[in-house]
């Protein structure tokens, strides 16, 4: 049910061999030295929850070929570190199923994976790398970081309500930041640093109550930062290197950030100095 080659040296391309492990709960081909495209094959596995190929020379875009539906189980994938291009495919996350519903008792629900064994693996989490000694099975996470994705942030990551850790950092994703991330009610870290988006943060991000861990920095994202309880909570590091973002945490002021706006006065406000 687990299978981890992590932190070895192999090479060439994912065994097709593996499409017979009907079983298999968890694989982990992390940091190694594989050069292949995205093995998609794999999503017809009936059990797989976790995926991690980061660190290695996989290539190519995300295209899904097959018409049956794949990746039904998956709650962690990490593809970070690779070669992927293209765009992200809004089909190949609406595959994902088990990130779509919030359990709302999760406490009472959690369970570990593993039945006569538990489950470790080693994901980069707010920031950070973190070994996870036992995987939880509330645990949901999609890490695409550092790649050469390009395009929109497809909107249907929204539909991923139950997702709790995204990470798009370091790619080419391009135009603005989508408004349906406020939909994704238990994330807690989302990093979309070091790309080319540009407009406003939507205010929807303000809905994120869970959210511990928040970067923006180094795109081309302009006006005012949402001033929610949530998001004040996040220094300077959040927001760096976006010439056009103004207000706290950062130093710079917006236009008439000081000025409110008032209404001109009526013809019988004593303060209307027009009157004749």
């Amino acid at each position: 049910q687990d299978l981890d080659l992590s932190y070895n040296q192999l090479e060439g391309i994912v065994p097709p061999s593996l499409a017979q492990c009907n079983h298999l709960e968890v694989l982990n081909l992390g940091n190694n030295r594989l050069n292949d495209t995205f093995p998609h094959w794999l999503g017809t596995l009936p059990k797989l929850q976790v995926l991690v190929l980061r660190f290695n020379y996989f290539h190519g875009e995300l295209i899904r070929s097959y018409s049956e539906q794949l990746f039904s189980k998956l709650r962690i994938l990490d593809l970070s570190n690779n070669h992927f291009n293209g765009t992200l495919s809004s089909k190949f996350i609406m595959d994902m199923q088990a990130m779509r519903y919030a359990n709302e008792s999760d406490t009472e629900s959690q369970q570990y994976l593993g039945s006569n064994e538990y489950y470790s693996i080693t994901i980069t989490v707010k920031g950070f790398d973190r070994y996870v000694e036992r995987i939880l099975n509330t645990i949901t996470t999609i890490d695409v970081s550092s790649n050469t994705f390009e395009g929109d942030i497809p909107t249907s990551i929204g539909a991923l309500e139950a997702l709790r850790w995204l990470n798009l950092s370091h790619n080419n994703f391009a135009d603005r930041i989508p408004p349906v991330i406020g939909n994704l009610k238990v994330l807690e870290s989302l990093d979309i640093s070091c790309n080319n988006l540009s407009g406003e943060i939507p205010r929807e991000i303000e809905k994120l109550t869970f959210l511990e861990c928040f970067n923006v920095s180094q795109n081309q994202l302009i006006g005012l930062i949402p001033q929610s309880t949530q998001l004040s909570t996040f220094n300077n590091d959040s927001y760096l290197e976006n010439p056009g973002l103004c207000g706290p945490p950062l130093s710079k002021k917006c236009r008439n950030e000081d000025a409110p706006q008032q209404l001109p006065p009526t013809p019988d406000d004593p303060l209307n100095t027009d009157r004749a």
